[in-house]
């Protein structure tokens, strides 16, 4: 019962952080959600998940406030590693989805940062089947369908203020 609760506090938690307008804001929210997360996998005895999850929470905060190429090589290095000491099926999908992510994090656009968090949400999707997780499966359905909206909203508010400057 209580990783069900944990499950769904971190889905509830990634759909406000999807809210964000920022991509500062967004990162950090996002690193709370994944510290609940890491907490989920870790009582399904998903320990290679939720270490690479802890990575996650690291880079984030660590690149919320710009892009730094440094964190995201060693957040790369960080999961290269995971992976390779894992080499369970869990492990290197979220080694892959975890990578676009960070890929999403060095973006300076928003749209750009949601763009590669889909892809990320897709394989945290397959591994949420792999280890029987299926609020994980459900959130990561919701956070694609989330982002997609978000995007749409994104792009409408720009093409409505590039419309507006050029009257």
């Amino acid at each position: 019962m209580m990783v069900w609760v944990v499950g769904i506090a971190a889905c509830l938690t990634q759909m406000v952080a999807l809210q964000s307008h920022t991509r500062a804001g967004l990162l950090r929210a996002v690193s709370i959600a994944l510290g609940l997360w890491s907490i989920h996998f870790a009582m399904l005895e998903a320990y290679e998940t939720s270490a690479i999850l802890l990575v996650g929470v690291a880079y984030n905060l660590g690149v919320a406030a710009r892009p730094r190429r440094w964190v995201a090589a060693l957040a790369m290095c960080l999961y290269l590693a995971g992976a390779l000491v894992a080499m369970s099926p869990s492990g290197w999908v979220v080694a892959v989805g975890s990578t676009f992510f960070v890929v999403g994090g060095l973006m300076k656009d928003v749209i750009w940062v949601r763009s590669f968090f889909l892809a990320g949400h897709a394989s945290f999707g397959v591994n949420g089947v792999i280890v029987g997780s299926w609020v994980a499966v459900a959130n990561e359905t919701l956070m694609s369908a989330a982002n997609l909206r978000a995007m749409h909203r994104d792009r409408k508010r720009r093409r409505m203020q590039a419309a507006a400057a050029s009257r």
